[in-house]
């Protein structure tokens, strides 16, 4: 027997191995399912959430969400954990998603994990305490060498019986490191230091935007936070690829949508010079 699927059929009509869904009462729309999606009026205004709403859909427990939890079948491995990242393709959550998604966790018996690699970039392109996004979750990992600038280094966050099983498994996989203070030390410098001036990222990565925006043939998003998204005409990518080294520009150019990020040792002559080699391949 076919195992069950999560999220078709039609109708209330029970299929081969399904079970019928309830019927709904007529003129009622679900709470979540509504186009509104309970977001406050003023986060709608946002363009980081629109984009993020046009990204996410609705909310974590929408019925996309709903449909990616495996059934209690023996057919399927057991969803355990729901992971989010914060940013995504440079986009912040929405502020209610890791909230409503901590409900649908609890409702689940999940655990709710979010991939900070650029947390600290959407708390300042948010305006909002890094405490509070992380607030909803069982566990939060957090990159300090990519905004932030350090060498190396990622930190795990969560409860004390978590953080102890971490350090068990961390041995296992061979990831003791004895001589890590002066690591520590930039990772420090990089939490006291470079987190407000992330904004500076952002700035550059809006002027990045608005340059190459101006350069016949590209497609440029909108960015939100440190990463700039364009497309370039396929005719243009070998021109473009061998321009961009010659000018000191390091970008991966392997398909017609690249994406740009600024950061730490990007200044306002490095994205100048960025939108002079993108206008000369484009001649």
């Amino acid at each position: 027997m076919r195992a069950p699927r999560v999220g078709d059929g039609d109708g209330g009509q029970a299929s081969r191995g399904r079970p019928a869904r309830p019927q709904r009462a007529e003129g009622r729309t679900p709470r979540r399912e509504a186009s509104d999606c309970a977001h406050s009026r003023a986060s709608r205004q946002t363009p980081w959430a629109r984009s993020a709403r046009r990204a996410y859909g609705c909310g974590a427990s929408s019925r996309r969400e709903r449909a990616a939890i495996k059934p209690d079948d023996p057919h399927f491995a057991r969803s355990r954990v729901l992971c989010l990242e914060n940013t995504w393709h440079g986009r912040p959550l929405p502020l209610p998603y890791a909230p409503d998604a901590r409900a649908l966790c609890d409702e689940r018996g999940l655990a709710l994990h979010l991939d900070g690699a650029r947390l600290f970039n959407a708390a300042v392109a948010q305006a909002v305490p890094v405490r509070t996004l992380v607030a909803p979750f069982h566990s939060v990992s957090v990159c300090l060498s990519k905004g932030l600038g350090a060498p190396v280094g990622s930190v795990l966050l969560g409860s004390a019986e978590l953080i102890a099983r971490g350090k068990r498994l961390k041995k296992l996989l061979g990831g003791g490191w004895r001589q890590a203070g002066m690591l520590a030390a930039a990772a420090l410098h990089a939490l006291d230091h470079h987190v407000e001036r992330l904004a500076d990222d952002h700035r550059r990565a809006r002027e990045l935007a608005a340059g190459l925006s101006a350069i016949p043939g590209l497609a440029v998003e909108t960015p939100q936070t440190n990463l700039v998204f364009v497309t370039v005409p396929e005719t243009a990518l070998p021109r473009l690829g061998a321009t961009l080294p010659e000018r000191g520009v390091i970008a991966s150019v392997g398909g017609p949508r690249l994406r740009l990020a600024t950061h730490l040792d990007i200044d306002d002559a490095a994205v100048a010079r960025c939108v002079e080699a993108f206008g000369e391949a484009l001649r």
